[in-house]
């Protein structure tokens, strides 16, 4: 998008006004803070409304599906404490761990595996 922190945060805060509102392809907010690793975004959208990370877009995507495809580590962290269901799944029947090991992100297979309340251990991401 090329905008500053601030212009995304300006955006997003403009965008919550106007809760319901969304783009051409139906993303929320919470995906353009997703989307560009904007924890405190993220964090303040997920706590006005919790219920917004479970909102897919017109291809099915889920915002945590961005922070993985991008590598936003800590975003998809936060997501997952909040969420404690990884297994969001698109009509391809993509998971989270498809688009971390899609896009070459190893390290945030490990992350997935340290947040207990995922409850995916080592087998589920090897099978």
């Amino acid at each position: 998008m090329g905008n500053t922190a601030f212009h995304e945060s300006l955006f997003i805060i403009n965008r919550v006004t106007k809760w319901k509102t969304k783009d051409w392809n139906e993303n929320i907010p919470l995906y353009f803070a997703t989307s560009n690793t904007y924890i405190r975004g993220v964090c303040f959208l997920l706590e006005l409304n919790g219920h917004s990370a479970i909102e897919h877009n017109i291809k099915t995507l889920y915002p945590i599906h961005l922070a993985c495809k991008n590598g936003h580590v800590k975003v998809m962290v936060e997501m997952l404490k909040k969420q404690h269901c990884p297994m969001f799944v698109t009509n391809s029947g993509y998971n989270i761990l498809h688009f971390v090991v899609k896009n070459g992100h190893v390290n945030m297979v490990k992350a997935i595996i340290k947040i207990s309340e995922t409850n995916i251990s080592m087998d589920k991401v090897v099978n």
